[in-house]
């Protein structure tokens, strides 16, 4: 009787545990998520249940196609595991970090007392700042380099001392495959194409130095990832407080990558590797016209008037390595919100670049022509001497009427060394560059196509603000105000005015901490 009880409540143990562990399973899950609901609700973080869901869960980016940018959830934030806040601009030369900062309010007696009375992290007053990495440049070359032999990437100036062991800017080609039109007028632009190997599903991989047998090669989101830890790093560096580091960040990216939700998910799984919390990947114009408003509100502070009036038209012209204009309206003033009315991207890799290549040639013709045919296009490190001189001389001449180039000992033969001597006049830069001028200002024309006259509605005028590595040349923002000019007239009933920026390089990445300062939640 007692064996077979035994073998009975062993039989029945057997039987039974699948249904015990099954429960166990589900009593764990349901707590778990009464819990992390309670936690969010009293963050402030999520409704009382009754709001409206408008994620789109039914979505198939298999059937439907990539889910668009309108439909991607929010992120929620849960304050208090913040630690430091930073915004992203990763360019195609350079690419910048800012920082948001708790500062004392003005109205506040208690000096050591930066932080609201809710107890949830956020400040009473905040600011951003753009940072200096360890250089002492507040602008970090975008460049990924691999010492062949080594197996750590390392990023900015020190990747760049690693002629042909580098490869420039990789983001750009987060959620393309080989085979996309994108890819391929980026692979002709820098000439790499040697250097990305395809995979599966058109899958990239960058062979960053050496040889495929080699290694030394990862895919566009690992080394965009190394990128965005080492912008993390330099941000940290900033932070007050003790064992605080930047935790969340939030990265602008251009028009055609927001509207890519592959694109998308590959910086937020780029962030992810970094180490850092996504407070979201947003739209270029949008972070340079709270970029813009964080300028003026510095520059107005003695003042009254709040240059962010509610209906506002505003055009933002971001130069860089290819150009994108944009119709912004700006919203409620104490919400600061704007609407993106049009986008419009001018031809791939037309922008400030090429005005440099026009005058690169034009050097290196010359010297070829002066010294028996010899071509320092073949030499990498020398052409990049060049490409330096031609962009420090153009930043010159925004403010000058001439600028010298002066290179020594830029090659040799067998008759002695070689330099390069020039003297680059405004007259003559403006002149040889006009046709590439032409092309960098078709967007502003082009954009009052793309929207309708209901669009842009009643408005006292628009103002006009240039962004971007070229917006320091006088007679580049000027261009672009004529032309705006003639794009606007009869279409709007006000003047269209300029908004003079100091730092116009700095607007997207201001605008991004901006941002990510306001979706952490705070004030």
């Amino acid at each position: 009787g007692l064996q077979h009880s035994a073998e009975f409540h062993a039989t029945s143990r057997q039987e039974v545990l699948p249904y015990i562990v099954l429960g166990a399973g589900v009593t764990y899950l349901f707590a778990k998520t009464i819990i992390n609901y309670r936690k969010r609700k009293e963050a402030g973080l999520t409704g009382d249940g009754d709001e409206e869901d408008d994620s789109d869960e039914d979505w198939d980016e298999d059937i439907d196609g990539p889910r668009p940018a309108a439909k991607r959830k929010k992120k929620a934030v849960k304050l208090s595991d913040i630690s430091g806040i930073a915004g992203l601009d990763l360019g195609s030369v350079y690419s910048r970090v800012g920082v948001a900062m708790p500062e004392e309010a003005e109205d506040d007696e208690d000096d050591d007392d930066y932080f609201s009375d809710e107890d949830d992290g956020t400040p009473k007053a905040w600011s951003v700042r753009v940072v200096e990495n360890a250089e002492g440049s507040r602008s970090t070359v975008s460049l990924v380099g691999l010492q062949p032999g080594e197996d750590d990437f390392v990023v900015g100036a020190k990747a760049a001392n690693l002629i042909g062991s580098n490869f420039w800017a990789s983001h750009c080609l987060l959620g393309l495959t080989a085979k996309d039109p994108a890819a391929e007028r980026f692979m002709e632009h820098f000439g790499c194409g040697d250097r990305i190997l395809s995979g599966i599903g058109g899958t990239m991989q960058v062979q960053v130095s050496g040889t495929p047998e080699d290694g030394g090669r990862g895919s566009p989101e690992m080394l965009t990832a190394q990128s965005i830890a080492h912008l993390r790093g330099v941000a940290t560096q900033h932070i007050e407080g003790e064992g605080n580091e930047c935790s969340h960040m939030l990265v602008a990216v251009p028009e055609e990558q927001w509207q890519n939700e592959k694109a998308a998910a590959a910086y937020e799984m780029a962030l992810k590797q970094a180490g850092a919390q996504s407070l979201g990947v947003e739209r270029q114009a949008l972070c340079a016209v709270h970029g813009v408003d964080r300028e003026q509100q510095y520059l107005r502070a003695d003042s009254d008037a709040d240059w962010w009036e509610e209906g506002r038209l505003v055009a933002i012209c971001d130069v860089g390595r290819s150009v994108e204009v944009s119709l912004i309206r700006l919203g409620d003033p104490e919400t600061r919100d704007a609407e993106v009315l049009a986008v419009e991207s001018g031809k791939p890799f037309v922008g400030g670049q090429s005005l440099d290549n026009v005058i690169i040639d034009q050097l290196l013709a010359d010297f070829e022509k002066e010294n028996n045919g010899m071509d320092l296009r073949s030499d990498q490190m020398t052409f990049e001497r060049v490409a330096e001189a031609v962009n420090t001389a153009k930043h010159e001449l925004s403010t000058k009427l001439t600028a010298d180039i002066n290179l020594p000992y830029i090659s040799a033969d067998a008759t002695g060394p070689k330099h390069m001597n020039a003297t680059l006049k405004r007259s003559q830069f403006e002149r040889d560059t006009d046709f590439v001028m032409r092309d960098i200002l078709a967007p502003c024309e082009n954009v009052f196509n793309e929207i309708g006259e209901d669009a842009v509605g009643s408005t006292s005028g628009l103002a006009v603000a240039v962004v971007g590595g070229c917006a320091r040349s006088e007679a580049m923002v000027s261009d672009v105000r004529q032309m705006f000019e003639k794009a606007a007239a009869g279409k709007l009933e006000g003047p269209v005015t300029l908004i003079k920026l100091e730092m116009p390089e700095e607007a997207v990445v201001n605008g991004a901490a901006a941002l990510a300062a306001k979706r952490a939640g705070w004030s």
